[in-house]
C-alpha cells in the first residue's frame, strides 16, 4: 500500500482567539479583517491527512505565533505517534514556494515530494475536510473538558478519538470499503524519521503572506454585530433565535439564479445596472450573503418576479415565483434551460409549447424559438442558438414536459420575434415590455396555435 500524506496550512474561517487567549467559533465563514473588528485573532490550521482514508494529524496556532513546520512535520512522523513517514508527501504550488527546503527534507527521508495541481480533487477537497475536521475537534475539546469558551490551544491540539495525536474515524461512521482500507493502514510497519535535527535555522522562517490569504476574499464581508452575536451563541452566552439574525436577504433568490442562468445579459453588465458589485451578486445568488431589501426588491421588479398569491412555505415565509411574460435566451446548458422551463411553467401547467417556423420556410440562420403559453396566459419565448448543446431540448418531443415540437407561424409573426430578440440583448431591461409587446399585437395568432394543440387539464 502506498501512502501518501497530504499536507496544508489554512487560515481557519470559523475558530479564532479572543482577547483572553481563548478560542472562540462563528457559525458562518468570518474572515481575518472581519474577525479584527472585534478584536479577535485569527488561528492557523496545520493538517497532515492520510489520502485515501480519513487519517488526520492536525495542529492549531496563533497566526502571530506560528509553529516551525518542520517540528509539526517530525512530529507527526515520529515514532512516539506510530504512523510514521509517508511515501509521497503531497503539497501545493503556493506551499513548495514558501518553503523550498521541503526538497531537500523529503530527499533526505527518502519522500517522494508531490505538487498538487488545480485539478487535484482529492487534495482540494481535503482543504474543506480540514475546516470542518477544525470545529469537530473544537467541540470534543470543550465539550469533554466542559469548558466552552474556555479553551486554550493546547487543548484543542489533543485528540479525543484515540490515545494518540492522528485522529482515526470511529469505526461504525465508516463504509466498508474505507474501513478495509484503514486496517490495511494500520497494519503496515512504519518507517520513522532519524532522530537527529537536520533543519537549517532559515526552515523555521514563516510568512504570513498571499500563499496563505489568497482565499480571504472568497468569504462575504460580515458586520461587527453579525460575529458578535455568533461568537456569543456558540460560547452559550445567548440562546440562538432566527429572528435576532441580522442579516440581509437572500429571498428569491434561487428564482433569480434560475432566471438569470438564460438572461441574455452578462451576470457582470446585470450587477452593474442593479447598482451592486458582481461578487454581492454572485454571494446572493450562491445563499452566501444576502442584499439589502431595496436592492432584492429592484432585481424582482427587473426580473418579474413576485410573492406568489397561493403558496407559502410551512414555515409561513413567502414562496417568490416568476411572474411576466420572458423573452429568454438559452444557455449552453441543458440543465439551465429545463430548470428555467419548469420555473416559468411551474412544472409543466402548460397551455402550448412549440418550436415556431415562418411559413415561408426562411428560418433564422442563428436562432431557433421556443414559443410557449401557461395556463395563467403568460407568453413566453427562449431563443436557442443554433448548434448549441441545449437545442437538443428541441430535437427530441419527451425532453421538455410538455412540448408540442414544430408549429408553422406567420411570417411577420416569426420576424416580429427575431427582431425583438435582437432588441432584448442588447436592452435587456425591456424584456417585460417586448414580452407584453408580442403577446398583445399578435394576440390573434397565438389562439390559434393555442387552439392547434389544445391542452385541458382535468
Amino acid at each position: 500500500m502506498l501512502i501518501i500524506h497530504q499536507f496544508a496550512i489554512l487560515v481557519s474561517k470559523k475558530l479564532f482567539l479572543n482577547s483572553d487567549g481563548y478560542v472562540v467559533r462563528t457559525i458562518e465563514n468570518t474572515s481575518i479583517i472581519d474577525a479584527q473588528k472585534l478584536g479577535l485573532t485569527p488561528i492557523l490550521i496545520y493538517s497532515l491527512n492520510v489520502e485515501g482514508i480519513p487519517v488526520r494529524f492536525m495542529r492549531f496556532y496563533n497566526i502571530e505565533l506560528p509553529g516551525s513546520v518542520y517540528e509539526f512535520l517530525m512530529e507527526a512522523w515520529s515514532e512516539a505517534n506510530l504512523v510514521g513517514l509517508p511515501n509521497i508527501l503531497k503539497v501545493s504550488n503556493r506551499f513548495l514556494n514558501e518553503f523550498p527546503w521541503l526538497k531537500i527534507m523529503c530527499e533526505t527521508l527518502n519522500i517522494v515530494l508531490v505538487v498538487a495541481n488545480g485539478n487535484d480533487r482529492n487534495y482540494n477537497v481535503n482543504q474543506k475536510v480540514t475546516q470542518d475536521n477544525a470545529i469537530e475537534k473544537y467541540w470534543l475539546a470543550s465539550n469533554i473538558d466542559d469548558k466552552e469558551q474556555n479553551l486554550l490551544l493546547e487543548e484543542l491540539n489533543v485528540a479525543y478519538h484515540d490515545n494518540k495525536t492522528w485522529s482515526f474515524p470511529y469505526e461504525y461512521s465508516l463504509k466498508n470499503d474505507v474501513k478495509l482500507k484503514c486496517n490495511s493502514f494500520i497494519n503496515i510497519k512504519p518507517h520513522y524519521p532519524p532522530l537527529v535535527n537536520f533543519c537549517k535555522k532559515e526552515w523555521d522562517n514563516f510568512n504570513v503572506g498571499e500563499w496563505l490569504l489568497n482565499n480571504q476574499n472568497q468569504i462575504p464581508p460580515r458586520s461587527k454585530e453579525q460575529v458578535e452575536y455568533e461568537v456569543q451563541v456558540t460560547g452559550g452566552l445567548i440562546d440562538y433565535d432566527i429572528s435576532d439574525q441580522m442579516i440581509d436577504g437572500l429571498d428569491g433568490n434561487s428564482v433569480v439564479n434560475c432566471i438569470l442562468k438564460c438572461w441574455p445579459e452578462s451576470l457582470a453588465a446585470f450587477a452593474k445596472r442593479m447598482d451592486i458589485k458582481k461578487q454581492d451578486l454572485d454571494w446572493y445568488l450562491k445563499s452566501k450573503k444576502g442584499l439589502d431589501f431595496e436592492t432584492i426588491d429592484f432585481i424582482h421588479t427587473d426580473l418579474q418576479i413576485n410573492v406568489s398569491q397561493i403558496f407559502e412555505y410551512s414555515d409561513g415565509s413567502s414562496v417568490y415565483e416568476p411572474d411576466g411574460n420572458y423573452f429568454l435566451l438559452a444557455s449552453e446548458k441543458q440543465v439551465d434551460v429545463d430548470n428555467v422551463y419548469n420555473e416559468i411553467t411551474h412544472g409543466g401547467d402548460i397551455a402550448f409549447s412549440v418550436e415556431i417556423i415562418p411559413e415561408n420556410n426562411f428560418a433564422d440562420p442563428s436562432y431557433r424559438f421556443l414559443l410557449f403559453k401557461t395556463n395563467s396566459d403568460k407568453l413566453h419565448i427562449i431563443a436557442f442558438k443554433r448548434g448549441s448543446k441545449s437545442t437538443l431540448l428541441l430535437d427530441k418531443k419527451n425532453m421538455l414536459i410538455n412540448f408540442d415540437g414544430l408549429c408553422k407561424v406567420d411570417t411577420n409573426f416569426y420576424r416580429d420575434i427575431v427582431s425583438s430578440l435582437a432588441e432584448v440583448t442588447i436592452k435587456p431591461w425591456l424584456i417585460a415590455n417586448q414580452g407584453n409587446y408580442i403577446a398583445l399585437k399578435w394576440s390573434s395568432q397565438i389562439i390559434d396555435i393555442h387552439k392547434q394543440f389544445d391542452r385541458h387539464f382535468f
